[in-house]
């Protein structure tokens, strides 16, 4: 082989290690995207809490309650983790007071391994940020000021 050729496979080869550090091997990516798909499933049933509970004033005692109420609409997928179909884990702690789990790939608060900042897919939902592994959101429905319906606001753990 000559050299130019050497060169070619040294550069595509070092272009492809340099492109999985900066975006991500298709594992990540794929991991990323779930968690992303989780996070969205958590936000509406907690947008559905909501709804449940202006209409009720109660939270719902299952997830269950949230399928088919009018004003904000959920399927039994939307309930369920996208790569398991396992039921979200949700505790209704108080009469005002949840907590909504997921177990995620991902970490989007801290550092990942590679010393890179994790990415925050979930912006401008600050409120929710994770680790990897088994993470709840606890969250309290609230009064707002001016009369009106009552607002979910986080908690921290």
């Amino acid at each position: 082989m000559n050299k130019i050729a050497i060169t070619a496979i040294i550069l595509a080869t070092a272009a492809i290690i340099i492109g999985f550090w900066v975006v991500g091997s298709p594992q990540k990516q794929r991991q990323e995207k779930i968690d992303q798909a989780r996070t969205s499933d958590l936000q509406n049933i907690t947008w559905a809490i909501q709804e449940y509970w202006n209409k009720k004033e109660a939270l719902p005692a299952v997830l269950d309650d949230l399928i088919g109420q009018t004003g904000f609409y959920l399927e039994k997928n939307n309930l369920e983790d996208p790569e398991t179909e396992e039921k979200y884990n949700y505790e209704k702690i108080s009469g005002e007071t949840f907590r909504l789990c997921a177990n995620f790939f991902t970490d989007n608060i801290g550092e990942s391994k590679d010393g890179l900042r994790s990415i925050d897919y979930s912006y401008p939902y600050s409120n929710w940020r994770h680790y990897s592994g088994e993470y709840c959101f606890k969250f309290k429905v609230g009064e707002s000021l001016i009369n009106k319906p009552r607002q979910i606001v986080p908690i921290s753990l």
